[in-house]
């Protein structure tokens, strides 16, 4: 059985408070191990989209490219903040959203190694 499940699971004799209180820590456990493992997968996912940007094509698109790694690097972080003040409503799963900006930004890694390519 999991550690999720394990503290999840309600325990004999138990009040409510305290079933409420165990499920919103084990949330918070999740959401901290999440946190964790979406920073290091944050740094691949950048690396995967500075390769294509950095690719210099001329001096006018150099400039646009780090004027849209700025605007993904700010929007990133607004998101998993953004994310980060859900950590005490674990209906939300904010563990897994935690999850949503680097599939995104992995996406548009895609999408611009298929245009670099097309090049």
């Amino acid at each position: 059985m999991t550690q999720r499940n394990e503290l999840a699971r309600p325990v004999a004799g138990e009040t409510a408070a305290q079933s409420e209180v165990r499920r919103l820590r084990s949330t918070q456990i999740d959401f901290a191990v999440s946190d964790r493992t979406n920073m290091a997968l944050a740094v691949f996912t950048f690396a995967l989209i500075g390769v294509p940007l950095g690719v210099k094509v001329s001096r006018r698109e150099t400039s646009a490219n780090l004027g849209l790694a700025l605007g993904l690097a700010l929007g990133y972080y607004f998101f998993t903040t953004a994310v980060g003040w859900l950590d005490h409503h674990p209906e939300y799963r904010p563990d897994l959203l935690l999850f949503a900006p680097n599939l995104v930004l992995f996406g548009l890694a895609v999408v611009l190694y298929s245009r670099l390519e097309r090049r």
